[in-house]
């Protein structure tokens, strides 16, 4: 396999492109000489791409490849065609039909696009990107702005890339923004398996349905009722995937205003770890609009998700889905989310469900602040089909007529029954040892259960209950009570008044009621509602969930059965400023709605700030947290840890340990600490800072700072050549380096590490600080703007 260079930017000739690849063989490279770095190639005709080629402008950066409006780049040509471009820019391609810049019109070809950009491509279908028939398409660390598809009324119209029938696609590390298209704004599949990972989608507009991403079926559905049992369905489905990506201001009219998903019933959708905000969908001409956020079916998996201030004139402000087959949500935030036309009706403001045979699970999930004109402000199922919800957070989502959701099954704590003895006054009652009831009115009395099942009732004054042996129900009332549960699995509730609640052995369940409360559960996996006032959670042993509710409390996980078995606990601040302790165990921790401060403890935890300005600290383990909305403070602690901004200017510190990044939406700082890290800014004005090891950047879509000294020192420079920076996608015309000292104590050179290539900016003996990936030696100055040094 050889290698050709291009030397000239003519149009055919010797030394031109044309040229290069009528003499390539099969398995050939063509690369370009430095001379053409920043220099356009404009075609007169398309390049006939007949055997298998890669074409790679590394060593031109900024070398532009242009259609000149009228033409169609690269033309693939036979069947199984292996065609790979990397760091190229292709522009002001034109096709009536499909692919402007990429056009793959032959079965089974093998598309491979590396570091490259497509900007302002008009084709019917799919104008940077469009393969068909068992095609097998990668995007890696590329981006794709304002390209168009003008076809109407056809499924495969997609903005940037369409890819159908049987094919697959993967898009990594990508960003597709100011995209327009019939069926997807940037990005359109049919019948066909996709992974999104770690992308942004920002600015897509599709004029018919789904804003940025449209997914028709992972495979050929086999069910009578889809394309009237028409097609030769698949036996078993494929997969969707999208995963760590943002989707941002996308719009479109009917369905999915960030994305939509027609998972058919043998298909699986996972939707894991991303950003959903500010998406919008409008009616069409039916009068539809479903899901401001995303329209989804299949066997759909939604896990650690923000759903944000998306907006449906109709139906499901954040998510709208449909079909017979299971849905799940966990570890997921809807808020702000609004469904409400021009006409002031909406149903469910953060979900619309249709289904019709299955059920939806949904756990550790918050619904705050979202809106339905008519009904439902968080839920609504119109189907009476099961919605099982568990260890989850509803607060100050508002319909039209009050509703938060509609016909679902909530866990709830439960009121406390009638019982069988009144009296009044202050009184000593003792049980049996059989199964008693005590019921009392006014007075400060003291009622002791023993053994058997009893319902003690205090009533109105300061009481005393202690349920003894066997499962018992206590109930404090007005005033100050002491309630305790001893043996078994007890119901407690304080009531009104500042009272105490110990649930003793087993599993218990706790709830203080108005008032300022203390509650300790004591042995046993147990579960505390402080409900209004600021209360004071103590899980004790085991695996427990705690939840604040209202005010401003304070809630701590503790330990397990013993010094060395710590106990999983969930605590949910609820509302108010909240404080948070998982300790010892593998915690789940939500603050909900306040300034909430959230500490994980020992073990791997699960953080989760909600909205407010918190505080969120991993402690040792191997923790994820989520900073939520607003402006939050996120410390990974020990071990390998995950921290995720999302919405706000967010201050993020991995601390020590091999730790995850990433900023999402907003201005935020971005600080490593100890191990090798990943720092990923994505949208906003970013500051990401080093420290030691190996360390990865990328700054994202704003104006970013990279960070590789302070007043005190030289980074990466302890451990020989071996601790480092990779600046992934450094923009001279935007961000800057910043360093200590002067220019001229560094000096520029391209370098090759750990499969790494770029300019590796070195001290002037030679220590290696980081390495721009992707960038000439020659394209950079230490002396120009774009460094900084203090």
């Amino acid at each position: 396999m050889a290698t050709i260079t291009v030397t000239n930017i003519e149009n055919n000739g010797d030394g031109s492109l044309r040229e290069a690849i009528a003499k390539a063989k099969s398995g050939d490279t063509i690369k370009f000489a430095r001379t053409l770095a920043n220099k356009t190639i404009t075609l007169q005709r398309a390049f006939i791409i007949d055997k298998s080629l890669t074409i790679d402008g590394a060593n031109a950066p900024g070398l532009t490849l242009s259609g000149n409006k009228e033409k169609v780049i690269f033309k693939l040509a036979g069947k199984g065609r292996e065609f790979t471009t990397r760091n190229l820019k292709l522009t002001d391609a034109f096709n009536d039909y499909a692919g402007g810049a990429i056009w793959a019109q032959d079965s089974k070809a093998k598309i491979t696009v590396v570091n490259s950009e497509f900007k302002n491509n008009i084709a019917g279908q799919g104008s940077a990107i469009w393969a068909k028939d068992g095609a097998n398409v990668t995007v890696i660390n590329s981006n794709f702005d304002g390209n168009e598809a003008t076809q109407r009324g056809v499924d495969s119209a997609a903005g940037a890339i369409s890819v159908f029938n049987k094919s697959q696609l993967t898009v990594q590390d990508s960003e597709f923004t100011n995209n327009k298209g019939d069926a997807g704004g940037a990005v359109g599949t049919i019948f066909t398996e996709v992974t999104i990972e770690n992308s942004t989608f920002f600015n897509n507009e599709s004029r018919r349905f789904s804003g940025a991403l449209h997914s028709d079926g992972a495979s050929i559905p086999n069910q009578e009722r889809y394309y009237k049992g028409s097609l030769p369905g698949d036996s078993k489905g494929g997969e969707i995937v999208i995963r760590d990506s943002h989707f941002e201001d996308n719009r479109t009219r009917g369905f999915g205003g960030g994305f939509g998903v027609w998972g058919y019933d043998q298909d699986f959708v996972t939707i894991d770890n991303n950003t959903i905000i500010n998406n919008q969908v409008t009616k069409d001409s039916q009068g539809r609009a479903k899901g401001g956020g995303a329209r989804v079916s299949g066997f759909v998996t939604i896990k650690d998700t923000l759903f944000a201030n998306n907006k449906s004139d109709a139906e499901g402000g954040g998510l709208w889905y449909q079909g017979e087959v299971p849905v799940k949500i966990t570890n997921s935030n809807f808020s702000g989310n609004r469904a409400k036309g021009a006409t002031g009706k909406g149903l469910g403001g953060a979900i619309f469900n249709n289904q019709w045979g299955s059920e939806t699970k949904i756990e550790n999930t918050t619904f705050e602040d979202n809106y339905a004109g008519s009904e439902a402000g968080a839920i609504y199922t119109p189907n009476n089909r099961s919605i099982t919800i568990q260890d989850s957070i509803f607060d100050k989502n508002k319909a039209g007529n009050s509703a938060n959701s509609q016909q679902s099954n909530l866990e709830i704590f439960e009121d406390i029954t009638d019982g069988s003895l009144r009296l009044k006054n202050n009184n000593l009652l003792q049980g049996s040892g059989k199964n008693d009831s005590f019921e009392q009115g006014a007075g400060n009395d003291i009622l002791l259960g023993r053994n058997g099942r009893d319902l003690l009732k205090g009533g109105d004054g300061n009481d005393s209950l202690q349920g003894g042996g066997d499962n018992d129900t206590l109930w404090g009332g007005k005033g100050n009570d002491f309630l305790e549960g001893g043996f078994d699995d007890d119901r407690l509730d304080g009531g009104a008044g500042k009272d105490t609640l110990n649930g003793g052995y087993q599993n218990d369940t706790l709830k203080g009621g108005k008032g300022n409360d203390h509650l300790n559960g004591g042995a046993g996996d147990d579960r505390l509602k402080g409900d209004r006032g600021n209360d004071t959670l103590f899980g004790g042993n085991n695996s427990d969930r705690l939840e604040g509710g209202a005010g401003n409390d304070s809630l701590e996980g503790d330990a397990g059965n013993n010094t060395t078995w710590a106990g999983n606990d969930t605590l949910i601040g609820g509302s108010g400023n909240d404080i948070l302790e998982g300790n010892a165990g593998s915690d789940f921790l939500n603050g909900g709605v306040g300034k909430d401060t959230l500490s994980g403890g020992k073990g791997s935890d699960r953080l989760q700030g909600s909205s407010g300005n918190d505080s969120l600290d991993g402690g040792v383990g191997n923790d994820r947290l989520w900073g939520g909305r607003d402006n939050d403070l996120l410390n990974g602690g020990e071990g390998n840890d995950t921290l995720l901004g999302q919405q706000g200017n967010d201050y993020l510190w991995g601390d020590q340990g091999s730790d995850l990044l990433k900023g999402g939406s907003g201005n935020d700082t971005l600080v490593g600490g100890k191990g090798n890290d990943q720092l990923v800014g994505e949208v906003g004005n970013d500051v990401l800072i080093g420290s030691t090891g190996r360390d990865f950047f990328k700054g994202g879509r704003g104006k970013d700072r990279f960070v590789l000294g302070d007043t005190k020192g030289i980074f990466y420079k302890a451990d020989s050549n071996q601790d480092y920076a990779t600046i992934s996608d450094f923009q001279h015309s935007q961000d800057v380096i910043e360093l200590k000292g002067k220019a001229s104590n560094y000096h520029l050179s391209a370098t090759s590490k750990n499969g790494i290539s770029g300019t590796g900016i070195f001290t002037t003996k030679g220590e290696l600080i980081a390495i721009v990936q992707n960038t000439e030696s020659s394209e950079l100055n230490l002396n120009a703007d774009y460094f900084n040094y203090i």
